[in-house]
C-alpha cells in the first residue's frame, strides 16, 4: 500500500517520501529535504492564498529556513524598505497594491545584489522579469522540486 523511495541530488540534497497508494489518483506525498541554508531568510510576495501557502510550507518543511509571507509588494516593499534584510525574495508578478515587477525593481535598485525569484502563471512576463534583474523566473504552474531547485541555484 505504500511506496517509499530515496533520491540524491545535488550531491548534498536528499530527498525521501512515500506514495499511499490507496489514495490514487490524490496521491500523499510527502518529503524531507536536508541541506544546510544556514538559517537563510527568504520573502515570499504572493496575493493567493493557496499558492503563498503552498510556497511557504514547502520551504519551511524541507529546509531550516526564515520564511515571511507577504501578500502583495506594497507590504513586503515597506518592511525591505526599512532595513529588513532577505536572502531570497520569491514574488509573483499580478498583485494589488504593488505588482511583483515594480517591487523588483525597487529591491533591485536599493539592493542589487538580492536574489529574486519572480513567479507568474504568465510566460510573457519572463523577459520583463530578467530585464529588470530577476535572477530567475518560474512559470506556475511549477513543482516543489523546482522551486527548491532554483532556490538552491541562486543561494549556492
Amino acid at each position: 500500500d505504500r511506496l517509499d523511495f530515496k533520491i540524491n541530488f545535488f550531491s548534498n540534497i536528499q530527498v525521501t517520501g512515500f506514495f499511499n497508494l490507496q489514495q490514487l489518483p490524490f496521491t500523499h506525498f510527502t518529503y524531507r529535504i536536508r541541506y544546510n541554508f544556514q538559517q537563510m531568510k527568504i520573502a515570499v510576495v504572493e496575493d493567493n492564498d493557496l499558492s503563498r501557502d503552498l510556497i511557504v510550507n514547502t520551504l519551511l518543511g524541507l529546509t531550516e529556513m526564515d520564511v515571511l509571507p507577504y501578500e502583495n509588494g506594497q507590504t513586503a516593499w515597506k518592511d525591505l524598505d526599512n532595513g529588513y534584510r532577505t536572502d531570497v525574495v520569491i514574488t509573483d508578478v499580478n498583485m494589488p497594491k504593488m505588482d511583483g515587477l515594480t517591487l523588483l525593481g525597487k529591491i533591485k535598485h536599493k539592493d542589487p545584489g538580492t536574489p529574486c525569484i519572480v513567479i507568474s502563471g504568465n510566460p510573457n512576463y519572463k523577459k520583463a522579469a530578467e530585464d529588470l534583474g530577476a535572477d530567475r523566473f518560474l512559470a506556475k504552474p511549477f513543482s516543489t522540486t523546482e522551486l527548491i531547485r532554483v532556490v538552491k541555484d541562486i543561494t549556492v
